[in-house]
Formats: structure tokens, C-alpha cells, sequence
């Protein structure tokens, strides 16, 4: 993102999330009130209908942003690999909030999937942590929750029971909200990544890990109170990654007007709720081709001792490469000194890299 853009997202959103605490703040120079739809209009790559989410919620776009921005930067960790083309290019637009790849590929189904779990995940955070003014902590029944005819004092038990629940709930109905704002039209190919969008946030409701802590006097645990907190990314990553291997391709058939049916393709293939589908097969994403989103792998680092899918064949799709020698300056013969302290020389070498033509 270049530094232009990068400056007018952060002020919209800087100026977005100021609005949300105060709509009644107005301008000093003309006395009107501040306005979403400005606000709206000026963050880079909203569709028409992500607008008008915007207007409603103008208070939630830094929430979301981070969930994307976070939901991003994993797509690309899980296929940055030799052994993928794919590099999880999902837009032609740097702007997060650009709508996601327009077909109906197993690649797709991946981005709608993590990026639907990416806002689960912030926004949940974000609720839990006061730091949205339309949600806040989950609290549940508890029977773990202190009691104020324990023996442990009211007073120190009021300061202890700070923990709550990140709000599942909220970043769960958020995420269905944006992710329908995102849909171009009415299509199979909406109702398909629907479909994929709620493995996403499943996965996330099925990774929430139970966090407890002790109360009572001298450090005993005579009452326990426990609480929910939404998994890292990394951990989403890895469950929508397999999820990703074991993609069904589906014919979508439409039963009723709003009722359709995932027919797949291989009448022994089973898929479930959890699983991702597709419609088309992908393509090879071997070239540049802006209409697939694809970078093309021209450039991309190769292992040339590996076969197969790993190796500099596969991933330069027979087009060759060709090896780069760097000048690494690395730090060498290393040893303790003094006490504490390590020391150690710089050492330059030459290292061999190749690269897809």
C-alpha cells in the first residue's frame, strides 16, 4: 500500500473510531456535526453496500480492519511456500476492505473462510477489552464465579473478578453482517461462499480455549473463576488449512427460490458443515492475470533439490529459473564472555538462491 493511501485509511479510520464516542463532537470550523457517510466515503476499497454496513456501524471499521489486516498477513504465512502458486493474492486493490476473489475456486473459499474468522476474532477481542462501545465482556452463568458468602473478602473478590468471556456472539453476528456486505448480486456463487465464510467462523467457536484463574486467601484456590478467549490466528490458520486440502467440489442445485442443495461432483466424495467446497477448478496461477487475481510465480523463490510439488519445476511452471548468489552478513564464532554476555564476529558469506523466471 502505497503512503497516500495508507494516510487517508488511517485518518478515516482514526476519525471513524473518534465519531463512535462521540456523535456529537462537531466541527470547529463550520459547527456541523460530523457525518459516517463522509467518513464512509473516504476509506479505500468499500463496494457500495460495505458503505452502507460503514453508515450503521461506523464505530466497528477499526475492529474489522484489524481483523482482515490480521486474517491477511496469516493467508499469506500458510501459502508462501515453494510447494504453493498460490501466494493468497485475493484482490487487485491493497485496501483490506476490498472484496475478496470473485469465483468460485478452492482458493476463495480459503480467503472468504479466514476472513470471515479474522473479524470473529478482533471484534470478539476488541468487545471483551471495552474497547467498543456496543458490545463488552460475555458473561456466562457461573457457577465458578465468586460467591459473597465465601470466606474470601467482598472487597478483594470484586477487584479479582475482572476476567469475563470475549464476545463470540458480537464478532460472530458482525462477521455474518460484513461478510454479507461484501456479496456482489445474487449468485450460486454468494451462497457457496456463505457457506465457506460460516466454516470460518465455526472454526473459531470450536478453538475458544477456557482460561481459569484462582481466588481466595493465601493463594489457595478455593473458589475458581474461569473464562473464554478466542484462539490466535495462527491456530485458525492451521484448522482452515486442512480444511483447504480436503475441499469438495460441489454443483450447486437450487431446489426453491431461497433454498439450494451442494450436489458434489464425486458421488463417493462426503463433506460436512465444517468443510470448505468449490465450484470451479483452479486455475494455475502460474501467470500474471489481473481477472483470477493472480501475481504469477515470475520471481518467486524455488528449492532446486526438491520434486515434485516443493520443487523449482513445479512452481515455475516449466518456464526455468535462475540462481542468484547474495552477500549475507551474518553474525559468527560466537562465545560466552565475562559472565553473562555472548560475543561473537560478523562473518560475510555468499549464498545461492534460485528464482522462477
Amino acid at each position: 500500500m502505497n503512503f497516500a493511501l495508507s494516510f487517508v485509511l488511517g485518518v478515516a479510520l482514526c476519525c471513524t473510531l473518534a465519531f463512535s464516542f462521540d456523535h456529537r463532537r462537531r466541527s470547529k470550523r463550520d459547527g456541523t456535526m460530523i457525518s459516517p457517510s463522509h467518513i464512509c466515503k473516504y476509506i479505500p476499497g468499500l463496494i457500495r453496500s460495505q458503505q452502507r454496513f460503514c453508515r450503521r456501524r461506523p464505530w466497528l471499521m477499526t475492529s474489522l480492519q484489524k481483523g482482515l489486516r490480521q486474517a491477511r498477513t496469516e493467508c499469506k504465512t500458510r501459502f508462501s511456500g515453494a510447494n504453493v502458486r498460490w501466494n493468497c493474492s485475493t484482490s487487485n486493490e491493497a485496501s483490506v476492505f476490498a472484496p475478496i476473489l470473485r469465483s468460485s475456486s478452492r482458493e476463495a473459499a480459503f480467503a472468504w473462510g479466514i476472513s470471515a474468522a479474522g473479524i470473529v476474532v478482533a471484534v470478539a477481542h476488541d468487545c471483551s477489552n471495552g474497547l467498543l462501545g456496543h458490545c463488552g465482556c460475555q458473561q456466562t452463568d457461573d457457577s465458578n464465579a465468586p460467591s459473597l458468602e465465601s470466606e474470601v473478602k467482598q472487597e478483594q473478590l470484586l477487584l479479582e473478578w475482572t476476567d469475563c468471556d470475549d464476545d463470540i456472539k458480537a464478532g460472530i453476528r458482525y462477521s455474518k453482517d460484513f461478510v454479507v456486505a461484501s456479496m456482489k448480486g445474487n449468485s450460486k456463487m454468494n451462497i457457496v461462499q456463505e457457506h465457506n465464510a460460516n466454516v470460518g467462523r465455526r472454526i473459531v467457536r470450536q478453538l475458544i480455549k477456557e482460561n481459569c484463574k484462582c481466588h481466595g486467601t493465601s493463594g489457595s484456590c478455593a473458589i475458581k473463576s474461569c473464562w473464554n478467549t478466542v484462539p490466535p490466528m495462527s491456530a485458525v490458520g492451521l484448522a482452515l488449512e486442512a480444511s483447504y486440502r480436503n475441499a469438495t467440489r460441489v454443483e450447486v442445485v437450487q431446489k426453491t427460490d431461497n433454498v439450494y442443495d451442494f450436489v458434489p461432483i464425486n458421488s463417493r466424495a462426503q463433506f460436512s458443515k465444517d468443510d470448505f467446497i468449490y465450484e470451479d477448478e483452479s486455475p494455475t496461477y502460474c501467470e500474471a492475470d489481473p481477472r483470477a487475481f493472480s501475481l504469477g510465480t515470475a520471481g518467486r523463490d524455488c528449492n532446486v533439490t526438491e520434486t515434485g510439488s516443493g520443487g523449482c519445476s513445479f512452481l515455475c511452471c516449466g518456464r526455468g529459473y535462475k540462481a542468484i548468489t547474495d552477500v549475507v552478513n551474518d553474525r559468527c564464532n560466537c562465545h560466552f564472555a565475562l559472565c553473562c554476555s555472548v560475543a561473537c564476529k560478523r562473518c560475510i558469506r555468499m549464498r545461492e538462491r534460485h528464482v522462477c523466471q
